[in-house]
């Protein structure tokens, strides 16, 4: 892969979950998007309590969405592979990560949009912190 490539995909990490990952943003009450590339690109979307991290590693060139819940005193932080995994959702290997060309930036971050609408009711409801903590989440 050419490192021309690498760059256009790293630059277009922030438009690309603004744009597939937004609308769900938007109609889940959630500020952002927060962007910070740092150390590698983020994008940050929250409400009270709830923070959706969407990543882009640009040595490894994968996307990964971590979930952030202020439950009492504590924060949980766990991916969402591991969330969807624990709640019986589906199989690890059916979210897509790579990113190593603009399209499967685009297939990773469209896959993750869906998966997360399947696991935001979780996460916001009730039982998150449970769901959280058999997922293994860190605890901050």
């Amino acid at each position: 892969m050419s490192k021309r490539m690498d760059g256009k995909v790293a630059r277009s990490f922030e438009t690309v979950v603004e744009e597939r990952f937004g609308p769900a943003a938007a109609e889940w009450g959630l500020a952002g998007p927060e962007c910070d590339g740092i150390v590698i690109p983020t994008v940050e979307y929250r409400a009270i309590g709830l923070v959706y991290c969407w990543k882009f590693d640009p040595e490894e060139r994968y996307v990964t969405v971590s979930v952030r819940r202020v439950v009492g005193d504590e924060t949980l932080v766990c991916d969402l592979e591991d969330l969807v995994v624990t709640a019986g959702l589906g199989k690890r290997q059916q979210i897509r990560q790579n990113a190593v060309t603009l399209r499967n930036l685009h297939q990773a971050v469209e896959s993750q949009v869906e998966w997360l609408a399947r696991i935001h009711p979780l996460v916001t409801g009730p039982d998150a912190a449970d769901l959280m903590r058999r997922a293994g989440a860190k605890v901050w």
